[in-house]
């Protein structure tokens, strides 16, 4: 009561016509921060599936390029021999390895910045290597499904249709 007396009397000697409006931590409403934090999520997730389905599509396209480009050489190595299984290798690995090195290139970058964001609030967690581990998986598995329609078709076209055209 003290603190708040010496305040009220600080107060009026400041603003002599004014009332102070004293707001007690208990009065608070805690549902109006946490309407926020839901909103903040949400807005979150949705930016986060954007980005998803946006890289997916740019994956997509990349690979229809690299395919088209490549029809004639998976024909030749379908006529010598190559198995479906080889070839599907031979294209998965290709993009697996992009993939593999934008996640490498990722992880410092985006450690370093949840990090320092995280420092910012007074409960905060320190990130784990699973979360990595598991954005990567996540990473391979929505990377690998975008090209397996383009590697599957052409794996299992036939060879002749790639090569009689010069």
């Amino acid at each position: 009561d003290e603190v708040y007396e010496f305040m009220e009397s600080k107060w009026r000697n400041v603003f002599p016509n004014r009332l102070p409006e004293v707001n007690h931590i208990e009065d608070i409403d805690m549902s109006e921060t946490e309407n926020i934090n839901s909103n903040i999520q949400l807005m979150f997730i949705f930016l986060g599936i954007v980005a998803v389905m946006l890289s997916a599509s740019g994956l997509f396209t990349m690979v229809t390029l690299n395919i088209i480009k490549r029809m004639k050489e998976v024909g030749v190595r379908k006529v010598l021999g190559a198995s479906m299984q080889n070839i599907i290798r031979l294209l998965c690995r290709e993009f697996a390895m992009l993939i593999s090195i934008a996640f490498i290139l990722a992880v410092p970058v985006s450690w370093y910045v949840m990090d320092r964001w995280l420092e910012n609030f007074v409960y905060h967690i320190n990130i784990g290597v699973v979360a990595f581990i598991l954005g990567g998986l996540l990473a391979v598995i929505v990377g690998m499904l975008t090209i397996s329609f383009h590697i599957l078709k052409v794996a299992s076209s036939n060879p002749v249709d790639a090569i009689k055209y010069e």
